[in-house]
């Protein structure tokens, strides 16, 4: 009787290679989950590490404080920052100073959401206190509570909230331009469409008319236009829009108009060149200024290019006033190949 027949190398190859690829299948799996659940440990860890570090360096803070807690922190704050605030203090003590500020600010976290309310009375304080000394207390809020403190910067920027320096509300539309550059873009939008260097002219929309109702009226705001160039650099999406409806409107000052037109000309909006062509020819309030004239010349130009040779012609023969006739002629080279 004969045996019966093995199977074939050919045969035996094929089922050989699929248990291979299986159990490196399930090793590869087995890896994978391993790989995950030992980096899960290893961020846990990190965390626990990091709110350990945190609490360590706020009982330092303690030590060198009369207060506990917030108040330790808040301390250290009305400490420091009117140092860093003062241009007598030398540089590389003043790196030292931010350096311990920063400390006192990173520490808040190992409180958490508690420390927010004490830090709102601190800013909401009769108390005098500087610039500085508000910022890193924004700052600090930032770090206790983000959701309620951002609402509080953006109301900061609006100029509805801390009775704030036109200093304090630049200083928080830095903060929240670091923080939500998007958000921080919306709010900007709002203030540039309701208020102008006279201070609020415009009627709020309706979901911010009750915050408004409490800065209605308020003084001249000179140092308006500053917002322009933070308006832009949020990059939001209605920058152009809202630059040319400012252009449009009678109630802004020069500088505002100035920095308006600056930005349009650098951002090539060629919707706005019939009206910076207005003020060119027409300055706001009929004041007349150099500098002004030049920043619309250079706007054009950098609209219209080339295009531009013809009008820059025409108002270098008419053009009297040197400054002005300068800076033609440097366009002209520049666009229009004159010499």
């Amino acid at each position: 009787m004969q045996d019966p027949a093995r199977p074939g190398a050919s045969r035996l190859l094929p089922a050989l290679a699929c248990v291979g690829a299986l159990v490196a299948a399930a090793a590869s799996t087995w890896n994978l989950a391993e790989a995950r659940r030992i980096g899960a440990e290893i961020a846990g860890t990190k965390a626990e590490l990091e709110t350990l570090s945190r609490t360590v360096r706020l009982i330092r803070i303690e030590g060198s404080s009369e207060g506990r807690g917030i108040g330790a922190i808040l301390e250290q704050i009305r400490f420091w920052a009117p140092q860093l605030a003062t241009s007598s203090t030398p540089h590389p003590a003043a790196i030292k100073i931010e350096e311990n500020l920063w400390e006192a600010v990173d520490v808040i976290e190992a409180l958490g959401a508690s420390a927010f309310g004490p830090i709102l009375a601190a800013l909401e304080s009769p108390e005098a206190q500087g610039d500085e000394t508000r910022k890193w207390m924004l700052r600090a809020a930032l770090r206790a509570d983000p959701a309620k403190a951002k609402a509080l910067v953006a109301s900061v920027v609006r100029g509805t909230r801390l009775a704030p320096s036109p200093r304090l509300r630049f200083l928080a539309a830095d903060e929240l331009l670091g923080l939500d550059q998007e958000f921080a873009g919306d709010v900007l939008s709002q203030v540039l469409q309701i208020e102008s260097a006279q201070g609020v002219t415009r009627t709020a929309p309706p979901g911010l008319a009750p915050e408004y109702e409490r800065v209605i009226g308020t003084n001249a705001f000179p140092d308006f236009f500053n917002f322009i160039e933070r308006f832009v650099r949020s990059k939001h999406e209605d920058v152009p829009a809202v630059l040319q409806m400012i252009l449009g409107r009678s109630e802004h000052d020069r500088m505002t108009y100035q920095e308006c037109v600056r930005w349009l000309g650098e951002l090539r909006v060629r919707d706005a060149l019939p009206r910076i062509k207005d003020l060119y020819a027409t300055p706001p309030r009929g004041e007349f200024n150099p500098l002004f004239l030049n920043v619309c010349l250079q706007a054009i130009a950098d609209i219209d290019g080339p295009g531009a040779c013809a009008f820059f012609r025409e108002e270098l023969r008419r053009v009297d006033v040197p400054v002005v006739s300068t800076k033609l002629q440097d366009l002209l080279k520049q666009h229009c190949g004159a010499n």
